[in-house]
């Protein structure tokens, strides 16, 4: 990864694109959490301003060595009240009490009396030695408020007095809504960790000024971005430094070259996604043979100051905000809790509006995903006249815990090969027949929607539906989904179906196969149960979008995994598995047809009376699984008292389903080739797509009976 970055930040570098430093390692982006804003005036005495959403702290900047001595936010480890307190404190009754309850409960609290132990709001001495230069440079009026917060900032002498106001600031501010209640419980009392055996409130606050006259507040972006410029001008240039600047001078491991190195440590950015991440760590206690060469922290990867500072801001580059999308956006993987982040760059053109990213990473399942990436393959149309060879970066990373991010996935490809795997999968989503769920939804706009069919799937979608555990329910109600815990396919096994190698051969095929059996095993039922209440439902599909959604993504992956094998649409549509699918779902329809006319035969209505949560179709479908001979002759059996009730009770539906259901059976049976004893994988698939594809029903208008039919004529003339 510091390869591919100190390559990216020289490319940036030779196209303009990073002009000046524009971080600072010991200044940061503070990670999405709800932060209390807190005003101190001309005394330092504190009041309560606002209470920032994830978004809005995400926004604000943060100066701290590593993970300690920050400012102005700071963590509030422990509770603000002493421990008898939050140990007296009614949880239960907190967890069921309404707000003007929970006010309540806070007000009775004794606020005149501190936590000896929670002395976290103090500006430690590191903080002041590193902020010396604000303090001396009185020209830059965006750092007038930073001067102005650090002079008032309470320090170790004063931090009791401080913390007085602070609860009394706390209790004049409970008329405040809901959320500030919960927030200020949280300050004050905590909550206990099993872990630790004490109350701890784990409370982010952002300290700034009240005064009204200064343009630039502390939590201002530009009052940030001044720090960083006047930060850098006191530490000087390392690329101008010599062997008597008294900087540490070396080989730089990046380049080679003799220059300033990375004296302390390398710089902990803030990513998107996954948060604050070191840039280079050294665990020697995991790894003690290093320390007998002396390979003890930014030793055992020596680097160039400058280098790294330039490194730390091309990853600034790619991870601005309005960026998202093109070069970074999040991922959900197949077995992680929380989201990951990816990284996707063209060498030549890393600050292109391509929407590489999200075509890496997007869940797809719409037509909007589809027109992403029709555009991505125009714009790689032009970069392969120029060079086809011209690479295309693609990096994974994911959290193992709040310190420690790693890369789960790192590829290197060509534009060519992007071209023709993108293109390749857009085609291969193509491999299925026409499906439909009829719905009744609204869109974002609030229009109705009256269908959803499957669209091209992105590796997000992928993810999804290998992490997916779904059962039905055998009363016929809607069956429970939820995500797996853990799953046996890797995200780098998933961008290797969306991106494949050239020389992947067996090991691709292995995969497919592999793939294929646990979409089949973990969302068969999920796909059944879609294709059941199809036909059964008369108000719309009863699954959730989200379902719905994982049903159309299970099907269009199965199809593009057939594709991979060379099992195309023309041809498996003819087999007889394919051929038994479809013989299934009409047998459901005519079934379904009989319990539409017969159970409403009085009230001559029609979709008055449930339909049965089983038709006779889904009935056999198990069965047809492991059994196709034994589930056509069941199928059959089952049939011929239907087929004879629609022939004496003859509708334009039921006959067109009846004349169906006889031009299947033949085809089935045309060349002499039975059903298989044993299913395959491919067969079980091609008979899931089968029974789920639709049927093209005439519509003429439907009559109950003759007499109705001559009735309606006679209307008409």
């Amino acid at each position: 990864m510091l390869n591919e970055l100190y390559q990216l930040s020289n490319l940036l570098g030779r196209q303009g694109l990073l002009p000046y430093a524009s971080t600072h390692r010991d200044v940061h982006k503070m990670a999405k959490c709800e932060c209390l804003c807190v005003y101190l005036d001309r005394d330092g005495k504190p009041s309560i301003n606002d209470l920032f959403g994830k978004e809005e702290t995400s926004r604000l900047w943060l100066h701290s060595h590593g993970n300690h001595d920050r400012f102005p936010a700071i963590k509030v480890q422990k509770p603000l009240l002493p421990e008898h307190i939050s140990a007296s404190f009614d949880e239960a009754a907190w967890k069921k009490a309404d707000c003007e309850k929970k006010r309540q409960m806070l007000l009775e609290l004794d606020y005149t009396v501190g936590n000896p132990k929670s002395d976290d709001i103090q500006v430690k001495p590191w903080t002041l030695e590193q902020m010396r230069p604000v303090l001396e440079d009185r020209d830059d009026i965006c750092l007038e408020s930073v001067r102005r917060l650090l002079n008032r900032f309470p320090q170790k002498e004063n931090v009791s007095e401080f913390y007085d106001d602070f609860r009394q600031a706390i209790y004049d501010n409970l008329w405040r809504e809901e959320r500030f209640i919960d927030f200020f419980k949280k300050l004050l009392v905590g909550t206990f960790d099993s872990k630790k055996r004490q109350y701890t409130s784990l409370c982010a606050c952002y300290f700034d000024i009240e005064d009204d006259e200064l343009d630039y507040k502390v939590a201002d972006p530009d009052t940030g971005n001044a720090l960083v410029q006047l930060l850098l001008k006191a530490q000087g240039n390392p690329e101008e430094a010599g062997e008597t600047s008294g900087k540490m001078m070396g080989i730089s491991a990046l380049s080679g070259t003799r220059m300033a190195l990375v004296r302390d440590k390398y710089p902990n950015p803030a990513f998107q996604v996954i948060g604050p991440s070191y840039l280079y760590s050294n665990n020697t206690g995991a790894y003690p043979c290093l320390t007998r060469y002396n390979l003890e922290r930014t030793g055992a990867f020596p680097a160039g100051e400058a280098q790294v500072s330039r490194m730390n801001d091309a990853l600034g580059f790619l991870m601005k905000e309005e960026r998202r999308g093109k070069t970074w956006t999040s991922f959900w993987g197949t077995s992680s809790k929380t989201p990951l982040l990816l990284l996707a760059w063209l060498e030549s053109d890393p600050s292109g509006e391509m929407d590489l990213a999200d075509v890496f990473a997007n869940n797809g399942g719409s037509s909007i995903y589809e027109d992403m990436c029709e555009k991505v393959l125009k714009m790689l149309r032009g970069k392969l006249s120029a060079n086809r060879k011209d690479p295309v970066h693609l990096q994974l990373f994911e959290t193992l815990d709040k310190g420690r991010k790693q890369i789960v996935y790192s590829r290197t490809m060509t534009v060519e090969q992007v071209y023709e795997n993108v293109a390749g999968w857009m085609e291969a989503a193509e491999n299925i027949p026409s499906v439909k769920f009829n719905v009744k939804w609204k869109n974002k706009d609030g229009k109705p929607v009256h269908f959803v069919r499957p669209w091209c799937p992105g590796p997000g979608a992928i993810s999804s539906v290998l992490r997916t555990q779904y059962r039905t329910q055998n009363s016929g109600n809607i069956g429970r989904m939820q995500d797996r815990r853990s799953c046996p396919i890797t995200e780098e096994e998933v961008f290797r179906l969306f991106l494949p190698d050239t020389y992947g051969g067996r090991r691709d095929a292995k995969l497919i196969e592999t793939c294929m059996k646990e979409t089949l095993r973990t969302c068969g039922e999920l796909l059944l149960d879609a294709f059941r209440f199809q036909r059964v439902a008369s108000k719309g599909h009863p699954f959730t979008k989200e379902m719905l959604w994982r049903a159309c993504a299970a099907l269009e992956l199965l199809g593009i995994l057939l594709y991979k094998k060379g099992i195309r649409k023309e041809d498996y549509m003819k087999s007889k598995m394919f051929l038994l699918g479809r013989l299934m779902g009409l047998a459901d329809c005519l079934h379904r047809n009989y319990c539409i006319i017969e159970r409403n035969k009085e009230t001559l209505k029609t979709h008055t009376k449930p339909i049965p949560g089983q038709l006779m179709g889904s009935a056999v479908y198990q069965t047809a699984l492991q059994r196709p001979k034994e589930a056509l002759k069941m199928l059959f059996g089952k049939m011929q008292i239907y087929i004879n009730w629609a022939s004496a009770n003859p509708d334009s539906q039921s006959g067109w389903i009846i004349k169906k259901i006889s031009e299947t059976f033949k085809e089935i049976e045309v060349d002499g080739i039975a059903l298989p004893e044993r299913p395959t994988l491919d067969e079980q698939v091609e008979l899931i797509v089968g029974y789920g594809s639709e049927l093209s029903f005439p519509r003429e208008p439907y009559y109950k009976n003759s007499a109705d039919q001559e009735k309606s004529q006679e209307e008409e003339a």
